[in-house]
């Protein structure tokens, strides 16, 4: 085996950090910044302006699976390059819109742009550079999506102001062009063999590996369907989504509720910090113990965080659903790629992972929609947080029999035409 000193596929790592901190972020936790500023301004409505991020998460959900497949080509990178020049450039073309149907444009072209930028084509990459640590480094990028909050939140609250909400967008379009774009030209790349390497294995035998790769999926994305276990895994995903998409719509006002503004601010704060290292964790669980260890623990904790939410009226209750929350959130961007990269080949990561990103996509777009739906018919989030808690624990009992009926499937490359035969 050849590698490289330190092994580049950290650099990947690296440059994926500061990559998702910085253009996430934008398209998702900070959005919610801008709205009273352009409201005001615009004279627009504020579920007119809501409505242009539903729209860019409606995008992922119809885009993710040829995403996925336009980047498991040699085009990756000239792919990469150019979205993520749109995606800056849509970005600061915000600060002159003046019209509804441009914010809805505008933001259109945003969320084309961020599906091909975005977790996929980083939970691509590192699932084509590593084996050995996979997890981890897993893990490590995906620390990005919340560093991103954390970091961006303040300075764009500064920004709006002292420049205002045109300024702010323009600012940020242009550091994400500054930023962005040298790690999509000079750190990114696909696959090892592109700079002459192979991928991160661990120090086993020969015929070690080969039972690894023995225990891989031959199948395409496109293949799966139907087949029951990927039906299982595409259900617990949609479930996965909802219930994310859920706390992090609802927990903020259900706290503020609960607790006040300033409990409620401190108490998403906690989750937020948490999720940094709760993304670290469960690389570390799937890397040490497997990835079914990760599954029990991620959705194990999720169906905890809505018993104790049940009870988060009580202080102590909604400080332990905050901290758990924000050490199992990343079910869907943290285990969700390791789950598909410890079944599927390099060839058909991609198509298989292209479609169940689709499916929690679409779950987080509706999440919210449904407990602000039950709380508008109840006028509680008692319902909510029971039915998600039932649909936390649905992912565990959906997964784990899913890998167990995956391994008919699991079959040499050499075998592969004999089945199809």
């Amino acid at each position: 085996m050849r590698k490289a000193n330190p092994f580049y596929g950290w650099m990947i790592v690296l440059g994926a950090i500061v990559f998702l901190a910085l253009s996430a972020p934008i398209s998702v936790s900070l959005t919610s910044l801008f709205a009273t500023a352009v409201t005001e301004d615009t004279g627009i409505s504020l579920s007119q302006f809501t409505l242009s991020n539903t729209l860019l998460q409606g995008v992922g959900i119809l885009l993710a699976p040829l995403a996925s497949r336009l980047l498991s080509t040699k085009y990756f990178k000239k792919i990469h390059i150019a979205m993520t020049a749109l995606y800056g450039t849509a970005i600061a073309m915000l600060g002159f819109a003046n019209h509804l149907y441009v914010f809805y444009l505008i933001s259109l072209v945003k969320g084309i742009a961020f599906v091909f930028i975005g977790i996929i084509p980083v939970a691509m990459m590192i699932s084509n550079w590593f084996e050995w640590k996979r997890g981890k480094a897993m893990s490590l990028a995906m620390t990005g999506l919340s560093m991103g909050g954390v970091i961006f939140g303040p300075l764009v609250s500064k920004w709006l102001l002292e420049y205002g909400w045109r300024q702010t967008y323009i600012i940020y379009g242009v550091m994400l062009l500054a930023i962005g774009l040298p790690i999509s030209l000079f750190i990114y790349q696909r696959v090892p063999e592109d700079k002459g390497l192979t991928k991160l294995i661990s120090n086993q035998s020969d015929e070690m590996q080969t039972k690894i790769q023995n225990r891989q999926i031959y199948l395409s994305g496109q293949e799966s369907l139907g087949k029951p276990f990927f039906l299982m895994l595409l259900i617990g995903m949609l479930f996965a989504g909802l219930v994310n998409g859920g706390g992090l719509g609802q927990f903020p006002r259900a706290f503020s509720l609960a607790h006040g503004a300033v409990f409620g601010g401190l108490l998403i704060s906690i989750y937020s910090l948490v999720g940094i290292f709760g993304k670290l964790l469960l690389g570390w669980l799937n890397d040490t113990f497997g990835i079914k260890v990760a599954i029990i623990y991620s959705a194990g904790t999720l169906s905890l965080v809505f018993f104790f939410m049940l009870f988060s009226n009580q202080l102590w209750a909604a400080f332990v659903a905050a901290i758990l929350y924000g050490s199992a959130n990343a079910i869907g961007t943290v285990v969700g790629p390791l789950l598909v990269a410890s079944l599927y080949t390099v060839e058909n990561y991609g198509d298989a992972y292209g479609i169940i990103q689709s499916v929690q996509q679409t779950g987080m777009t509706f999440g919210s929609i449904t407990v602000a739906t039950l709380f508008d018919r109840t006028g509680s989030y008692q319902p909510a947080w029971l039915l998600f808690l039932v649909l936390a624990a649905a992912v565990l009992v959906l997964w784990l029999p899913a890998l167990k009926l995956s391994q008919k499937y699991l079959i040499k490359q050499k075998e592969r035409e004999d089945v199809h035969a």
